[in-house]
């Protein structure tokens, strides 16, 4: 794909193409925009790179959901952690309103995909960089001596981050809110129930198909839990035993989301997940 230079006409293209399922059109962008990146004076080139990044993390999301349609989940997992941290770099530095307004619609739209795997728990190593190297000058930037560089910011069109050389790796922690997603504890895709990312993805025209969803908690009937005794865990997940926590209640109380998506009405009717278990909400 050919995209006429110039910022204007890349944007244009941005927003015309903002639905497109096609790598290919995304990789059309991103070649235009370090083209006219190269050419334009410094102190444009941040508006370039924000339609290149931004570019890339649309690639990236079409494979995600790629990978999500044909079963490979950690795959389209660690395709997602991409694209949320790509989003993130665009909104942490200027960018034109189109861009920023995509960014932000797209990375709502992650956090959800995210929200709705099983993954619970996940290794975090702890490091101790010995060597780096700043990617902007090439120093090594130290708080007693710094480089004038801010790793995260974008100069000139390009993005400052350190160049690690050298480290030592002093411990690893289970954790469940990591910086680093991809380090699933087990990440084989066997291990887990992907009922509900398998349901919203079947029910979808492609990646970029609106929809939205919330979490909030649902009371089940009792009946659904006869095999759980009175002295058992309760089946909410609590620390509690049954018969002390959700036995006196009404019914058992499980998270709950529900999900709309876009369709010849504004929105068609929720589906509701109950646990891991999908269901049309009545």
């Amino acid at each position: 794909m050919t995209v006429p230079g110039g910022l204007a006409s890349l944007l244009s293209a941005v927003r015309k193409g903002a639905n497109r399922n096609s790598r290919l059109f995304w990789r059309g962008i991103i070649t235009a925009a370090r083209r006219d990146k190269r050419m334009a004076p410094p102190e444009a080139r941040n508006a370039f790179w924000s339609v290149e990044t931004y570019a890339e993390a649309m690639a990236t999301y079409v494979a995600a959901f790629r990978h999500l349609k044909t079963g490979k989940y950690y795959k389209g997992w660690c395709a997602l952690e991409q694209v949320e941290l790509t989003l993130q770099r665009i909104l942490d530095n200027p960018r034109p309103e189109l861009i920023g307004k995509l960014a932000v619609d797209r990375a709502e739209t992650v956090a959800l995909w995210q929200s709705a795997f099983p993954y619970k728990i996940f290794a975090s190593p702890g490091f101790l960089y010995q060597d780096w190297s700043c990617t902007i000058c090439g120093r090594k930037s130290t708080p007693i001596d710094p480089c004038g560089h801010t790793v995260g910011k974008v100069y000139a069109g390009e993005l400052c981050a350190h160049r690690i050389t050298k480290m030592k790796i002093l411990e690893i922690s289970l954790v469940r809110d990591p910086v680093q997603k991809y380090s699933v504890l087990t990440p084989e895709d066997r291990e887990h129930d992907f009922s509900m990312v398998a349901y919203i993805v079947r029910r979808l025209d492609g990646p970029f198909h609106p929809w939205t969803g919330e979490w909030t908690y649902k009371r089940h009937p009792h009946e659904g839990f006869a095999q759980h005794g009175t002295l058992e865990p309760c089946p909410c997940g609590s620390t509690l035993r049954y018969g002390e926590c959700c036995l006196p209640e009404p019914g058992v109380r499980l998270k709950h989301f529900a999900m709309q998506m876009a369709g010849d009405a504004p929105f068609e009717q929720g589906v509701v997940f109950s646990g891991l278990k999908p269901e049309l909400e009545s």
